[in-house]
Order: C-alpha cells, then sequence, then structure tokens
C-alpha cells in the first residue's frame, strides 16, 4: 500500500525535475562508465524491478530518467529501451507469473497484447517526426498523471483499512 505513495511521489518529483531541468534528455551524449556507476545502475535497476514486480505502475517512468541521467541519452532513446526492456521483458515475466496465480482471460489478453503494440509503434512514429521536446513535455505531464493516479490508488486503499 505504501509502495503507491512512494512511486507517486516519485513520479510527480520526475515530472517536476524534468520540468525544471530544460534540456534533460533533448540530446544525446557518451558518457563512460566507471565501476561504481555500472554497479549503482544495477542496483537501481534491481530496485525497479522489485517495484515493477509489487505494483507495476509508473516503474517504467523511473528507467527512462535513469537511463537519460546515467548514459546522457536523448528521450526517444530512453523510451525506445525502457520500452523494449520493461515493455517487453518485465511485464511478460510479470504475465507468466501472474497465469501461474489466477486465469488470464485470453480473448481480453489479445486484445490487450495487439493494442499495447499498435499504440507503442505509433508513439514511436509521432515522437520520431515531432521530436524530444514533445517526448519530454509527454513524459512530464504522463509523470504527473501516474503520480496522481498512484495517490488515488493509496488513499482509497488507506481509507479502505481506516
Amino acid at each position: 500500500m505504501y509502495l503507491y505513495l512512494i512511486l507517486g511521489i516519485i513520479s510527480i518529483l520526475l515530472a517536476f525535475y524534468s520540468f525544471l531541468k530544460p534540456d534533460l534528455g533533448l540530446s544525446s551524449g557518451s558518457n563512460k562508465l566507471n565501476l561504481f556507476h555500472k554497479i549503482r545502475f544495477l542496483l537501481f535497476i534491481f530496485l525497479i524491478g522489485i517495484l515493477n514486480g509489487s505494483i507495476s505502475s509508473g516503474t517504467g517512468l523511473l528507467v527512462t530518467i535513469l537511463l537519460i541521467k546515467t548514459f546522457e541519452m536523448d528521450f526517444l532513446r530512453a523510451i525506445s529501451l525502457t520500452f523494449f526492456t520493461v515493455g517487453i521483458f518485465w511485464n511478460f515475466i510479470g504475465a507468466v507469473s501472474l497465469t501461474k496465480i489466477g486465469s488470464v482471460p485470453l480473448d481480453i489478453l489479445i486484445i490487450l497484447i495487439i493494442g499495447s503494440f499498435l499504440g507503442g509503434y505509433f508513439g514511436a512514429h509521432l515522437s520520431k517526426l515531432n521530436g524530444n521536446i514533445l517526448i519530454k513535455k509527454t513524459f512530464t505531464t504522463v509523470c504527473i498523471l501516474v503520480g496522481i493516479s498512484l495517490l488515488i490508488k493509496f488513499t482509497k486503499s488507506f481509507l479502505q483499512i481506516y
């Protein structure tokens, strides 16, 4: 329950951080990582993976900003990698795990997969046409909306308990 609160606050803080850093993610650089940076990156990815397995909402935002800050990527490259890793691998592992716990309606699953891939493809196409400025504005907006959504989930679950 408290993970919703923590991730909601982090998501909103990411939006403010993105807004206050006008050059963040607009161009790519080449950051050479030493062993400390690689270990720190792996630790953060591990922790984000735990969050993804626990509440699976908003973790892609954390991965995106981590890629931008660690590897000096632009938003287009970072979101592409996030979609590939989080959207395909982590969510696939989560989906397989959830099928072991309960039943997953196959007809709904197929529609969700098709919608996800089509939405991801068209979103990536529009992003490539309109550039990193649009992606950054969208990222900031999504961070705020996800943060608010997570805070609402926390509030609802908190009120149900008390």
